[in-house]
C-alpha cells in the first residue's frame, strides 16, 4: 500500500524522483538521517563507529545519558550508509532523510529544537517526528509559521514507507515560503529546553497520542514476550494487548511516559499481578508512586529496588514455611 499524505498545505508540491538523486545528495554531503533507536540495538554502536563527526544522539544532557539506548541519531548519510539504510533498515519504521546545505551541526541543533512540542493545555510532549508514521500528519496540518520553522535550516525531508520502496520527499515549493516529492528506489517527563518548544493544535496533539500509543503498545508486548515467554504463553489470545494497554495507561497515570519508565511499570505488573498500584497496596508502591517531587526516573529507580527487596522477603517466607 502506497505511503499516502493527508490533504498538504499550499505551500507543499510533490514530484518523482530516483534513489540515484538520493546517492547524488549523499555524494554532495547534504543528505542525513534520522535514525530511531528505539528498535534496533545496533544503531548506538553503529552509530559509535561512525564518531561525532558523522552522528550524534539528539538526546542532550541527562537525557542522553538515561536514554541513549533508545535515543533517535542523526547522521551524516554518504553512499555506503545509505545502501545500509536501504538494505538493512528499509523493512521497518526507522526514520527519515533530511536534506540540507546548512552543515552537520547546524542540522542537529535544528532537529534538538523539535524533540518537545507544546500541547495547548501548556504540558510538553516529547515529539518522535523522526517517525515516518508521524511526521506525515505534522506537514499535513501544520501552520505556516510552524512550516516555516520546521524547514528553516533543511531544504527537504524524505519520509519512507517501510517495506515498501518509496517515499515522500517534502520540501519548501519555489517562490513559496514553504515541496512533496515521490522517492521509487530500485531495490520521559521533559526538562527545559533551551529553545522554546514548537507549539501543536488539539487536532495534532490528537494525532500524536493517537500514534504514540500504538507504537508503544506494539513495543512492549515484543518486549514482554522477549523477556516473559512463558508468563505470555500462558495468556488468553488477545490477553497481552490488553494487559499492556491497561498498563500504558495507569503508567502515564503516575506520570511515567518516557518508554524505559513505561516498560519498568509493566514489568511490575508482571511480576505482583494486574491490580499493583491500583490502590494504597503495597504501601511501599504507593509510597514511592504518590512523591511527586521526585522525577519519573528516579520514582521508577526506587520503585524497581523496592520491589527486589519485596521479591526477596515474598522468597524468604515462603522458604521459612514447613
Amino acid at each position: 500500500m502506497a505511503l499516502r499524505f493527508a490533504s498538504l498545505p499550499a505551500a507543499l508540491n510533490e514530484r518523482p524522483v530516483q534513489l540515484e538523486e538520493l546517492r547524488e545528495l549523499a555524494m554532495a554531503g547534504r543528505l542525513y538521517a534520522v535514525i530511531d533507536a528505539c528498535d534496533r540495538p545496533d544503531v548506538p554502536a553503529m552509530c559509535a563507529r561512525l564518531g561525532r563527526a558523522r552522528a550524534l544522539a539528539l538526546y542532550t544532557g541527562e537525557d542522553k545519558r538515561q536514554y541513549w539506548a533508545i535515543s533517535p541519531y542523526v547522521v551524516v548519510v554518504d553512499e555506503r550508509l545509505l545502501d545500509v539504510v536501504i538494505e538493512e533498515f528499509w523493512s521497518e519504521a526507522w526514520g527519515i532523510f533530511v536534506v540540507s546545505g546548512h552543515g552537520f551541526r547546524t542540522v542537529a541543533r535544528h532537529l534538538r529544537r523539535f524533540l518537545t512540542v507544546q500541547a495547548p493545555d501548556g504540558d510538553l510532549w516529547y515529539f518522535r517526528f523522526y517517525d515516518p508514521r508521524v511526521l506525515p500528519d505534522f506537514l499535513a496540518t501544520g501552520s505556516a509559521s510552524q512550516l516555516r520553522e520546521w524547514f528553516r535550516h533543511l531544504d527537504a525531508v524524505v519520509v519512507p514507507e517501510a517495506g515498501v520502496p518509496s517515499a515522500r520527499l517534502v520540501g519548501p515549493a519555489r517562490g513559496r515560503t514553504v515541496r512533496t516529492l515521490k522517492i521509487t528506489s530500485n531495490t520521559a517527563n521533559p526538562r527545559k529546553v533551551r529553545h522554546p518548544p514548537e507549539p501543536v493544535s488539539r487536532e495534532q496533539l490528537t494525532a500524536l497520542q493517537r500514534l504514540v500509543e500504538r507504537r508503544t503498545e506494539g513495543m512492549l508486548a515484543r518486549h514482554m514476550e522477549e523477556h516473559f515467554p512463558e508468563q505470555c504463553a500462558a495468556l488468553a489470545p488477545g490477553e497481552l494487548e490488553h494487559f499492556v494497554k491497561a498498563g500504558i495507561a495507569r503508567a502515564w497515570h503516575h506520570g511515567f511516559e518516557a518508554p524505559a519508565h513505561v516498560c519498568g511499570f509493566l514489568i511490575l505488573m508482571f511480576c505482583f499481578g494486574r491490580e499493583f498500584a491500583v490502590g494504597p497496596d503495597p504501601l511501599w508502591a504507593h509510597a514511592v508512586l504518590t512523591a511527586r517531587r521526585l522525577s519519573a526516573g528516579d520514582r521508577i529507580t526506587l520503585l524497581m529496588h523496592a520491589a527486589e527487596r519485596a521479591l526477596d522477603e515474598m522468597g524468604n517466607t515462603s522458604a521459612d514455611q514447613p
